[in-house]
């Protein structure tokens, strides 16, 4: 478009010389485009007086600047979410196997605890067994980082 409007004007044209430079075939106009995403300065244009002898090229100038200055940003934004979401979701996954393993953990200390205990028929506890071994439960929670009240912990027997 540029090449074929503004690259080849009459010779009576004063702005000829200038737009054949810039835009004179397509690897010139690639070449002056890049060079206004890079640099975004339309001033060479303005001070030769090409926007007000040409303005259907000031706006298509204008409105290329415009777009190309929003696009990477907008390319940049969506790499820094995705990774900052993705990041995110990792250190989330972490913190669940981490809890898994605490669990896990738990449950076979707590396990091996209630295997010693004197159970009655059926396999229940008594609750005076139960009360015995409540300060080697609250040890293992000590050992595992888990957070309790006392009252929790002695909760635990009225259920």
């Amino acid at each position: 478009l540029l090449v074929r409007n503004f690259g080849r004007l009459d010779s009576d044209d004063e702005q000829q010389e200038f737009l054949q430079e810039k835009f004179g075939s397509l690897l010139l106009s690639m070449s002056t485009l890049f060079d206004l995403i890079c640099t975004q300065d339309l001033e060479e244009f303005s001070a030769r007086g090409t926007f007000s002898d040409k303005p259907v090229l000031a706006v298509l100038l204008v409105m290329f600047v415009v777009f190309c200055s929003f696009g990477p940003v907008a390319l940049l934004t969506g790499v820094i979410a995705e990774g900052m979401h993705q990041r995110n979701q990792r250190r989330l996954e972490d913190a669940r196997m981490q809890r898994q393993q605490v669990r896990s953990k738990l449950l076979e200390a707590c396990a091996a605890i209630f295997d010693r205990v004197q159970n009655a028929d059926g396999g229940a506890a008594h609750k005076d067994a139960l009360v015995e071994v409540l300060p080697q439960v609250e040890a293992v929670f000590k050992r595992t980082g888990v957070t309790y009240s006392v009252d929790d912990l002695e909760g635990i027997l009225d259920i």
